[in-house]
């Protein structure tokens, strides 16, 4: 509507810019605009709804020669409709007001508007168009303020809370950063936009916003016909075990499985990690299969994992992961039904791809050495 805009700017031209000269502007130029659209809707061509708009605005010496024109409180204000008439705020807004009473202040949109003001009545109230823009503004300025404060404060405090206090529940993440995807291999999101973990179009995985390595994508990229065939597996089972953790993310670091600790006790160690691996994705592809292993080995209710890099083979983090811990985490329960796509989707999209919820989960489980 730059024309529009154009004209009305015109029609300003020479008077002193106060406040309510401003208000009284936009006012005017959001009617015309009004009109404009109304005759665009009634089939009229796009010219002559330009025109027939302009025609129906006189200039502002028009509307009261009586009235000042800064002061609102004097001047006769003109509104135009989208019927293309001309209503003077002098004139009383009443329904008891008989119609034999009102003054001919108005004029078919074809004719346009002659700029005549309604004679002085006594009103019995008056639309004062300026109060209803400052009071407007300033709700919707209120509005916004208390909106922002109020994300800001729930981002703060989910960033505070302890690991334990935070459930299933994620921190907004930088959404712009990365490109969000859809379900499954193709894609991650979680939470609307609360996603970590995400995969582009393209298949690449991004991490917080940036490139991530090829650790996490083998976290995106497992499935649950990866591991089916392993439900229900005995924990005094080793081989299988074994066999289980090999199908896993960091399964060819795998080592040192021990089944005999104790009563529903796991044990195992994945050394000579490349020091390439990214910490984050490592505490990822931790919180993925500790989740699968308490799934498909129904009798573990505690799982011990050492975890040494290349370079720093003395240099050792331990984790001890309880079932009930963990499964407190994710908000669910584990067992072979969860082997699915749908039971993929909860650990992964709904917990597991969230702002910062591996990192929690391996600082709860992470112990001094022993």
């Amino acid at each position: 509507m730059n024309e529009l805009r154009v004209y009305v700017e015109h029609l300003f031209e020479g008077k002193v810019l106060t406040p309510e000269n401003i208000e009284l502007k936009e006012e005017i130029y959001g009617n015309l605009v009004a009109r404009y659209e109304d005759l665009l809707a009634e089939g009229v061509s796009e010219e002559e709804a330009l025109e027939r708009t302009k025609e129906s605005m006189p200039s502002l010496d028009e509307l009261d020669e009586d009235a000042s024109f800064g002061d609102a409180s004097a001047s006769s204000i003109v509104n135009v409709c989208a019927d293309g008439e001309e209503r003077s705020d002098e004139t009383p807004i009443s329904d008891e007001t008989p119609a034999a009473d009102a003054a001919p202040a108005s004029v078919t949109a074809d004719a346009g508007l002659t700029g005549r003001s309604a004679p002085h009545l006594a009103p019995e109230k008056v639309l004062d168009l300026y109060k209803v823009l400052k009071y407007g503004l300033i709700v919707a300025a209120i509005i916004i303020v208390m909106g922002i404060a109020a994300k800001l404060t729930l981002g703060l405090v989910d960033e505070g809370v302890e690991y334990g206090e935070h459930g299933t529940s994620a921190v907004q993440g930088d959404s712009t950063s990365a490109p969000q995807g859809g379900s499954g291999p193709q894609g991650a999101a979680a939470n609307g936009g609360e996603a970590a973990i995400t995969v582009d179009e393209a298949g690449r995985v991004w991490m917080e916003g940036e490139p991530g390595d090829e650790l996490l994508a083998s976290v995106v990229d497992a499935t649950p016909s990866d591991v089916s065939a392993y439900v229900d597996t005995k924990l005094e089972d080793a081989a299988t075990v074994e066999s289980l953790l090999h199908a896993l993310p960091l399964g060819e670091f795998a080592t040192d499985v021990d089944v005999t600790r104790g009563p529903g006790v796991l044990c195992f160690a994945y050394r000579e990690v490349p020091e390439a691996y990214d910490g984050d994705s490592v505490d990822v592809a931790l919180a993925y299969n500790v989740a699968v292993l308490f799934g498909t080995i129904p009798a573990v209710n505690e799982i011990q994992v050492t975890v040494a890099e290349q370079d720093e083979p003395t240099d050792e983090n331990y984790y001890v992961f309880t079932r009930d811990n963990v499964q407190g985490a994710y908000g669910i329960t584990f067992s072979g039904e969860m082997m699915n796509e749908s039971g993929w989707r909860q650990i992964k999209e709904d917990n597991l791809y969230t702002r910062k919820f591996a990192e929690r989960l391996a600082e709860t489980a992470e112990r001094e050495w022993r």
